[in-house]
């Protein structure tokens, strides 16, 4: 990583409640069936649509997939932190994906604009969004979901800093407009 390079991660509690929030209801209500059919059952069978089936299979059972829940949602947000966003001198970078693995680089100069954007469940978890725009492109390039929003604040700041410093931005006498004239008209 280059001395001059800011690199965010995403925030794993808000990617953890964005995707696995059913789980987080799924779980308790699996292992508290196993318990109430462990110790409220009347006898050492239960009757289902299929057949019976031994008391214990079942609690195993249904304790076994509360197990498997719960894993799948804990590796899957710890493997969620290969993403990150990256502001280069030149450049921002942003890495995403598990299975499908992607990269995208935008050299700043092709930025048009950024937003940040919270939505009230990111207020209440701390995270915002960071959308980009480049010329000549459809929609937006990069879309950073769930980075802390400090951090985005912070990127974003310094991302607006590196696009207005680039030779081919507006100049601030460009960007206010045109100047009125100061005299008569030129002279042939």
């Amino acid at each position: 990583m280059a001395a001059s390079e800011t690199l965010i991660r995403p925030s794993p509690k808000a990617f953890l409640l964005r995707n696995y929030a059913w789980a987080a209801a799924a779980v308790p209500l699996l292992l508290l069936a196993g318990l109430y059919i462990l110790f409220g059952s009347s006898g050492p069978d239960i009757i289902l649509p299929l057949g019976s089936l031994p008391v214990m299979q079942v609690v195993l059972g249904l304790w076994s997939l509360a197990v498997i829940i719960a894993g799948f949602a804990l590796i899957h947000t710890h493997l969620h932190q290969r993403v990150y966003l990256a502001l280069r001198n030149e450049e921002l970078v942003y890495e995403s994906g598990i299975l499908n693995h992607h990269i995208i680089t935008v050299p700043l100069h092709m930025i048009t604009d950024s937003q940040v954007t919270r939505m009230w469940f990111d207020r209440v978890i701390g995270v915002s969004t960071l959308k980009v725009n480049t010329s000549g492109g459809a929609g937006y390039e990069i879309t950073a979901v769930d980075f802390p929003a400090e951090e985005i604040a912070r990127m974003h700041s310094e991302l607006l800093k590196l696009v207005n410093k680039l030779p081919n931005s507006l100049s601030d006498d460009l960007a206010r407009g045109p100047a009125k004239p100061s005299g008569g008209p030129a002279k042939k």
